[in-house]
């Protein structure tokens, strides 16, 4: 599987390594707005994978594309938010735990 993936982006690689820091870092910076970070990281994840389902179909890909979730915001907003629910809820179960 690791090898079909790595194969599938290959051709891109350098700009799959910049698209992937430059959300991650876009999406740690938003995350320390509250509420910001959670409704804007759903669009910006969906952008990864509309860039990465385009060059597995053997499409042309670039940068600009991981902007592509903005397009669909309440789909990629809500996708995000359901996502994050674990991660919610693991930091709300940690709090608790750990105040006593």
């Amino acid at each position: 599987m690791y090898q079909q993936s790595l194969e599938g982006i290959k051709p891109n690689y350098w700009l799959f390594l910049e698209i992937t820091v430059v959300v991650m870092a876009l999406i740690s910076c938003l995350s320390r707005i509250p509420i910001i970070g959670f409704v804007l990281s759903g669009p910006l994840t969906c952008g990864i994978y509309y860039v990465t389902l385009r060059q597995l179909r053997g499409e042309n890909v670039d940068f600009g594309l991981i902007f592509k979730g903005f397009e669909v915001f309440v789909a990629a907003m809500i996708a995000g938010l359901i996502i994050s629910i674990p991660y919610l809820l693991n930091q709300i179960l940690e709090s608790n735990l750990f105040q006593h």
